[in-house]
């Protein structure tokens, strides 16, 4: 008798140390620790930080307050108090200009990963480019990963987004910078017809390959539909004044895979010569360009040019 009850109370203890991390209680547990976006505090305590309210003689939002969440099963309801007001052009730039205070009330889907430390994920309706926060350092705190996008990887030229480079095999053509980030484009030696944008000096962050061949076209369609389960949306040929154009997409779970094509069809006999009918391959991955992006802003600025 007290053997049964013995191996009941270890199934008990078994089942629950194996709880799905889905389960509301990770995630109120984890929406209880403090996360940031690289420069402040967002989330503390199961609250959002938000300003209290409009100051006219400064001219700005002020003050700071908590204000909680609602946590449900995959998303959470935020309300903070934000700056209402309207755009204006100011030196030929469009400017946001606060005038007021308003409630703001938003519903996000959310994720937590590992990825060079926890992060939680964000997401606004429809769309696959999270803001990412960072646990913060006074926390001390393993997560249990709360997915509910699998990554679908992809390789081309042996290559994936977020794969670590050697610098030795690429050209580097050119380089982007943004407000909080910079990336480089570079070309594979091996292929020329393969260019990557390199974030953090060597994580891939996009891969486009140009001259496909037609083809080769129907085995790229065939394996791109069966590894995401989804049909190509086709944007059949359409024809400009000198050109014809043709595409086909994918995208899921914030994966965005095109292919298409643009022939010219004009007159130019020096056009006809360089112009051809290949196919060009992009391959994005929204998610994993968010947190790439986040590890990386507010770094220094490249240049092709200067170090």
């Amino acid at each position: 008798m007290n053997k049964a009850i013995y191996t009941f109370i270890g199934l008990l203890l078994i089942l629950s140390c194996s709880q799905d991390p889905k389960t509301k209680s990770f995630s109120e547990k984890y929406f209880n620790l403090k996360w940031n976006n690289g420069e402040e505090l967002v989330f503390e305590k199961g609250n959002i930080r938000s300003y209290t309210h409009f100051d006219i003689d400064q001219n700005k939002m002020v003050g700071d307050t908590l204000i909680p969440i609602k946590i449900n099963d995959s998303t959470i309801i935020v309300t903070e108090i934000v700056g209402n007001g309207k755009f204006e052009k100011i030196d030929g730039k469009y400017e946001f200009k606060t005038e007021s205070d308003t409630i703001y009330t938003d519903t996000l889907r959310f994720e937590f990963r590992n990825f060079n430390g926890p992060k939680l994920l964000l997401y606004e309706e429809r769309s696959f480019y999270p803001s990412v926060f960072n646990l913060d350092k006074s926390e001390n705190q393993e997560i249990s990963e709360i997915k509910y996008f699998e990554n679908i990887r992809f390789e081309v030229g042996g290559l994936s987004i977020g794969d670590t480079i050697n610098r030795e095999n690429f050209n580097f053509d050119d380089v982007s910078n943004y407000d909080e980030y910079s990336f480089e484009e570079a070309e594979l030696k091996s292929n020329e017809d393969i260019d990557v944008k390199i974030i953090g000096d060597k994580y891939i962050l996009k891969i486009i390959q140009r001259g496909i061949s037609k083809y080769d076209l129907e085995d790229i369609i065939k394996v791109v539909s069966t590894k995401l389960n989804q049909e190509p949306k086709h944007s059949p040929t359409s024809k400009g004044k000198d050109y014809e154009y043709e595409a086909y997409y994918w995208d899921k779970n914030g994966v965005d895979i095109s292919l298409s094509r643009y022939k010219y069809t004009g007159n130019d006999s020096f056009l006809k010569i360089v112009s051809n009918d290949d196919w060009e391959l992009n391959y994005e991955d929204k998610i994993l360009e968010s947190l790439l992006i986040n590890e990386f802003k507010n770094g220094q600025p490249k240049s092709s040019i200067i170090k």
